[in-house]
């Protein structure tokens, strides 16, 4: 590649990695409580259903059904009628916040719901005391899948003219007739995906072993000799 080129691979790189980050960070910061919110109200009576937790369900449930291709769309445009930019940074983190939230939504439900299986008390009383500590490596492996998600709608946005990697891919990669960067940036994508989902492993692998450690050294002091 030339320096120009170069250049302009870093900067978009950047821009996908920052966009990936708040986003992630987004997604975390209320897609935790949303599962939460959404596995109290799956657990609740049919009788006396949470207004709150029905209206969450729906809206979470009506962003997964919607295409991702019209939600990048929808969010690009909403950001350029906001701030005024439909490229760079800002143009890639709203669409995939709007992405992320919902995607760790349903991982902190499932692994709420996988930690509470197995017990006999209440389950709406353990979705937010014993089961969240027990889902909270199932929720840091989700965090990495969905880490690894938002790298490939990154690159869709992109394509959009959001910016990033994706944009740089097709302005200087497709449009220009250079198959060689198509491949520079498509190994890039594959490894930060690839790189993100291990993380989000590692870590919940890591955490898991330190809830569990107490618990087997108990067994092994009451192990008969």
């Amino acid at each position: 590649m030339s320096p120009t080129l170069t250049d302009l691979f870093v900067t978009a790189a950047g821009e996908t990695l920052l966009a990936v980050a708040i986003s992630l960070a987004v997604g975390a910061l209320l897609g935790i409580p949303l599962g939460v919110l959404l596995r109290r109200a799956a657990q609740a009576h049919s009788s006396s259903p949470s207004r709150l937790g029905m209206l969450a369900a729906y809206a979470a449930h009506g962003v997964r059904a919607t295409p991702s291709f019209i939600i990048l769309i929808v969010a690009i445009a909403l950001t350029h009628l906001a701030v005024g930019a439909a490229h760079g940074t800002a143009a890639l983190t709203l669409p995939l916040s709007l992405l992320a939230i919902p995607f760790v939504a349903r991982q902190t439900e499932t692994a709420l719901n996988q930690a509470a299986a197995p017990a006999s008390e209440d389950p709406a009383a353990l979705s937010t005391r014993v089961a969240f500590s027990a889902a909270l490596p199932g929720i840091i492996a989700g965090l990495g899948v969905t880490l690894a998600g938002l790298v490939g709608y990154s690159a869709l946005a992109g394509a959009l003219g959001a910016g990033g990697l994706g944009d740089f891919a097709m302005r200087h990669g497709y449009q220009a007739f250079r198959p060689g960067l198509l491949l520079l940036v498509a190994l890039a994508f594959v490894v930060l995906a690839e790189s993100a989902q291990a993380c989000g492993h590692l870590l919940a692998q890591r955490l898991n072993n330190l809830q569990t450690a107490p618990a087997r050294r108990l067994l092994a002091v009451r192990r008969p000799r």
